[in-house]
């Protein structure tokens, strides 16, 4: 009978794990519209200037096993696989090798997170001859109005000498929630502030989403890379 139950108790686990997973992978799937910006480096240093892209990506599930979704890399006309970790947070499949324009190979690393309507990702490109392309891209969900996908072209927001955000005059004095989040979607930063200067000296190096709210209204939103 102990036996009984113990199989019963260990198969509804495992049937509430595969169902909250299949929960979560549909959570990823859709259209996004996608602002990708891009720098080359060959053997290792920068080459060229950085390239802004936009275009459209569509998050489907995975044809192949070892995978729970895919979606095509435009610039590339290469598939990236990729495994959802958490409810936000997915991987791209480390250095896994697709054909891309031309018949051309690529190996092809990274990660991304989607929290509400908007996707923050960043992946890296490396072709047969050593030639890396390294992307950062934000966006959001075909048809959604997301704002925290958009950047507010009102204010400016810059990385200081000392490692601290400095923020626009226009917000100085005032009553601010300041959100900090990095790429695997962890809050590393939330508290107020009255336009102070905020520092991150002792955040790890990496790329987050700044996001500043008065008065409950997000009133800017964007990348910073410490």
């Amino acid at each position: 009978m102990k036996s009984k139950l113990q199989f019963l108790a260990i198969s509804l686990l495992l049937m509430a794990t595969l169902s909250m997973s299949a929960q979560n992978i549909q959570k990823f799937l859709g259209e996004y519209e996608i602002k990708a910006t891009c720098r080359m480096e060959i053997e290792g240093y920068p080459w060229g200037e950085e390239t802004v892209d936009y275009y459209k990506i569509k998050i489907e599930e995975s044809l192949e096993e070892d995978a729970d979704i895919q979606f095509t890399v435009p610039s590339f006309v290469a598939v990236a696989k990729a495994n959802v970790l958490t409810e936000q947070e997915f991987e791209i499949l480390q250095d896994q090798s697709t054909v891309g324009a031309g018949g051309r190979s690529y190996y092809l690393n990274g990660g991304g997170v989607i929290r509400i309507d908007s996707i923050f990702m960043s992946y890296q490109v490396l072709d047969e001859s050593d030639t890396e392309f390294i992307c950062d891209c934000k966006g959001k969900r075909s048809g959604s109005s997301d704002i925290f996908s958009l950047k507010s072209d009102k204010y400016k927001v810059y990385i200081n000498a000392a490692q601290q955000i400095v923020l626009d005059e226009a917000l100085q004095n005032q009553t601010l929630l300041v959100e900090l989040i990095s790429l695997q979607g962890a809050t590393m930063l939330k508290k107020m502030n009255d336009g102070e200067p905020v520092s991150i000296a002792n955040f790890p190096k990496g790329v987050y989403l700044l996001r500043i709210f008065q008065d409950g209204q997000p009133v800017y939103s964007d990348k910073i890379l410490k």
